[in-house]
């Protein structure tokens, strides 16, 4: 019996392995897309929603610990929406993409939240303005 040399093993994988093992990926991915974006722009809204109502409780507390009236306005333009927490009139602070929050005469902005519409998040309110009286 005559031995035959012995060949080398393989090792790595060969152009066409990666390709189909690229394509399976590919086609999964595609599938899984649209679940993620869906999952995304929930979990977007679910912090919104949530940083508002932190807000809501906030402003109250801080009306109560300042024993002055404080103020929540909410502002739409076509780069995006916003809420601003101030004192003194709902005209005197306003918002838009350029300056998150500004306000002018003796009102005084505590905090903004600027949401760009890129963002696909918005928020908007029955009233313009919500005020927190501390004594009520």
């Amino acid at each position: 019996m005559r031995h035959l040399p012995s060949l080398p093993r393989q090792r790595g994988v060969t152009l066409v392995e990666a390709a189909v093992a690229l394509t399976v990926a590919a086609i999964a991915a595609s599938t899984a897309a649209p679940g993620l974006q869906d999952l995304i722009a929930r979990k977007r809204l679910e912090g919104t929603a949530a940083q508002l109502a932190t807000d809501l409780q906030t402003v109250r507390t801080e009306a109560v610990a300042r024993n002055a009236p404080l103020r929540i306005s909410f502002h739409a333009d076509p780069g995006g929406s916003c809420y601003l927490v101030h004192t003194g009139a709902k005209a005197l602070c306003s918002c838009n993409a350029a300056v998150p929050g500004a306000c002018t005469g003796e009102a005084v902005l505590v905090k903004a939240v600027y949401l760009p519409t890129a963002q696909r998040v918005a928020v908007a309110a029955s009233t313009g303005s919500i005020l927190f009286d501390p004594v009520h």
